[in-house]
């Protein structure tokens, strides 16, 4: 499967898309370095195909040199709030608990979305659950956390999943892969 990805990258306009590159990051280089090593031989394949990594996190100076770089700013804060204010839970917040969520989320969508979830699953401790999330952290770990054994397993098949899920698939845990 790997040399058919490399010989793709080589001869077809393939895009080979590695989403939040940076969780295999140190600061430094991979956590993984054989993680790197395979990173760096599609990269080194890609010639009519495209390697396209997204990072909140800088990339070591030869992954960075290889891709080339486009830095996007942080999500603003009133597109934040905007989309803070018409997802189901957070529009009930006054308007301070609401900025706060946003400014814990970074005004990020995705984090917007999954803390809108979250949160609503038990509005009597939204204080201490939105403490759990340092500002600007991705909230993914204090979710999971949240979760049950059997829930984590079903959101892991999900999101691993290759057929659509619906919202009952997760809600009866009916989901197979």
């Amino acid at each position: 499967m790997f040399d058919m990805t490399c010989r793709l990258l080589k001869s077809s306009p393939l895009v080979l898309l590695f989403d939040d590159l940076g969780q295999n990051l140190d600061g430094t280089g991979f956590l993984d370095p054989g993680f790197g090593e395979v990173f760096e031989r599609l990269c080194q394949a890609a010639d009519r195909g495209r390697v396209l990594a997204t990072s909140r996190m800088p990339l070591p100076p030869a992954v960075a040199e290889r891709l080339g770089t486009l830095c996007l700013g942080q999500p603003d804060l009133d597109a934040g709030m905007e989309l803070a204010a018409g997802l189901p839970y957070l529009f009930t917040l006054d308007p301070f608990t609401r900025e706060r969520v946003a400014r814990t989320a970074a005004a990020h969508p995705r984090s917007l979305h999954l803390l809108d979830a979250w949160l609503s699953a038990n509005q009597g401790g939204i204080g201490p659950r939105l403490a759990a999330v340092p500002p600007g952290a991705a909230p993914l770990g204090p979710v999971m956390a949240d979760l049950t054994a059997q829930q984590r397993e079903i959101l892991l098949q999900a999101a691993i999943s290759m057929v659509p899920v619906t919202a009952h698939d997760l809600a009866v845990g009916s989901v197979t892969c």
